[in-house]
């Protein structure tokens, strides 16, 4: 019998000996990076299954472990592996921000594509060409091409520095991407919900259930799908409710949701806003408030307030989390009845607190200290010290 990386004889060897002097198994197994190797073990007082169940225990073991210097063999998840160690290696390289977002956005997509391969099958040419082409089908060809080139430098060509792999399969091979896909561009938020919409969308969206998402595919757990499902619902309330950024949401921790003035509050830390300066917003519906503050203590082991539903440890995927915001979004819109949701990005929040804002007399700088253009009102950051109290006030009657 031929034995393909990963296999083992063990079905197939005989158990000798006896219960007094021990039984003995001698099998073969062929390691993930070609080499074959031949195991043996013997028991005392243990049955001929107890024996087997040992040997595969071994083999086990000797896979996980083999062909890698470190903590990687070619048994571990390539999924695990990219947003572990490639994604962590980009943020810590000496790049330019912008660079790195869009690294770590493509590596988060690769990952996505290429969960449930271990290294060994991940690393494959056919399984890289229909990773490749299935982001195509769904994000373009432009973002397949850069893809594949982040791939074998970041993913690759890391694997053989770790000891993984003995060389890189994307070096001088061709990878062809066949899908020619243009991506859409990305909607516009330039419209706002009525008042009656807003309401109406912001009730239904307080009465789901996470729990009601279903596995598509068998891709991820039941559980995975629930934690996406609820983070989605519950970003988009605070969107919502706070005119927050998408961005601003991921990158919120949960020591930036405070309490103080009988408000709960998200900070707006100027790093990771868009116009660079910090500010506080409130949450303006207590049911959401008190939401996002049970969230905030089930999340206070972790950097995020919204960390990928996945991959728990790392922050969600910029172009992942656009997807299912906008996803969501159109579900919201059908279930209501409000067509903007389903053609507009989360932007339209921002839209529709700013235009019910306005139709209910709040000056223009006031609106712009709330939604972070040029004012501020926290004093560990500083911009402006325009007064938003105005703005809370009138958007609660």
């Amino acid at each position: 019998m031929t034995l393909e990386p990963g296999q083992d004889n063990i079905d197939q060897r005989r158990v000798t000996g006896d219960p007094k002097e021990g039984y003995r198994l001698q099998w073969s197994v062929r390691l993930y990076d070609g080499r074959t190797v031949r195991k043996s073990i013997t028991l005392k007082n243990a049955t001929k299954g107890e024996v087997k169940r040992r040997a595969r225990q071994k083999t086990e073991e000797l896979l996980q472990t083999s062909g890698a210097k470190g903590s990687w063999s070619q048994a571990s998840k390539m999924s695990d592996y990219i947003r572990k160690s490639s994604i962590q290696a980009v943020m810590g390289a000496s790049l330019r921000g912008r660079t790195k977002d869009t690294y770590t956005q493509k590596l988060g997509l690769l990952a996505d594509n290429l969960e449930g391969y271990t290294v060994h099958d991940g690393s494959r040419v056919s399984t890289l060409q229909q990773a490749l082409n299935d982001i195509a089908a769904e994000h373009g060809t432009a973002t397949a091409r850069q893809c594949r080139k982040v791939a074998s430098k970041w993913v690759m060509q890391r694997l053989v520095f770790d000891g993984v792999l003995d060389h890189n399969p994307m070096a001088g091979v061709t990878i062809d991407i066949t899908v020619e896909n243009v991506a859409k561009r990305k909607p516009s938020g330039g419209v706002a919900l009525t008042e009656g919409e807003y309401a109406r969308a912001l009730e239904w969206m307080l009465s789901l259930d996470p729990e009601m998402g279903k596995p598509k595919r068998g891709r991820y757990t039941q559980e995975q799908v629930t934690a996406k499902r609820a983070a989605v619902i519950d970003m988009t309330l605070l969107q919502a409710t706070t005119g927050l950024r998408i961005g601003e949401c991921r990158s919120l921790s949960p020591s930036d949701i405070r309490e103080h003035g009988g408000e709960t509050w998200a900070t707006v830390r100027g790093e990771v806003s868009k116009t660079h300066r910090g500010r506080e917003v409130p949450i303006l519906d207590a049911r959401v408030a008190d939401r996002i503050k049970r969230l905030r203590e089930a999340q206070k082991a972790s950097e995020w307030l919204f960390p990928s539903p996945i991959a728990k440890s790392t922050q969600w995927d910029k172009s992942n989390l656009q997807k299912a915001v906008t996803g969501f979004l159109r579900e919201v819109g059908k279930a209501c009845d409000i067509p903007a949701l389903s053609d507009h990005s989360s932007h339209i929040w921002r839209a529709t607190l700013s235009t019910l804002a306005m139709q209910r007399g709040m000056p223009a700088e006031v609106r712009a200290a709330y939604f972070g253009h040029t004012a501020e009102v926290n004093r560990d950051y500083y911009t402006d010290t325009t007064d938003i109290t105005p703005f809370i006030d009138a958007m609660r009657r």
